[in-house]
């Protein structure tokens, strides 16, 4: 393992849908003992950079995660439904046929892809 590709691919297979920073170092130090602490860090930087690898915080320490950022998973909502997530004491009327018509919009994007 001594190119950064091989480690980024080992990585990306230990992470899966999450897991704990030092639970990665001490799977990649028992997977692949030649890699440096420097070697890990510096992939873990690439990964990040790519967007195939985010960092989050939780109450467990930090915790790595694939895909998208937090920010990410809310562009494409509504920000009416939005408000009503973020504020939930607080009552927005919305528009069922604004909502329907964007329904629709998004179908049809999903449909070309």
């Amino acid at each position: 393992m001594s190119n950064l590709p091989e480690l980024e691919a080992l990585i990306l297979n230990l992470v899966g849908s999450g897991i704990t920073h030092s639970m990665l170092r001490d799977l990649v130090a028992t997977q692949a003992p030649q890699v440096s602490r420097q070697a890990l860090d510096a992939a873990l930087v690439e990964l990040q950079f790519s967007g195939a690898l985010r960092q989050l915080q939780s109450e467990e320490g930090c915790i790595w995660a694939m895909g998208p950022m937090e920010e990410e998973l809310f562009e494409h909502i509504n920000p009416d439904v939005l408000e009503q997530i973020l504020n939930p004491g607080e009552f927005i009327e919305l528009d069922v046929d604004q909502l329907l018509a964007e329904l629709d919009a998004m179908i049809v994007r999903a449909r070309k892809k």
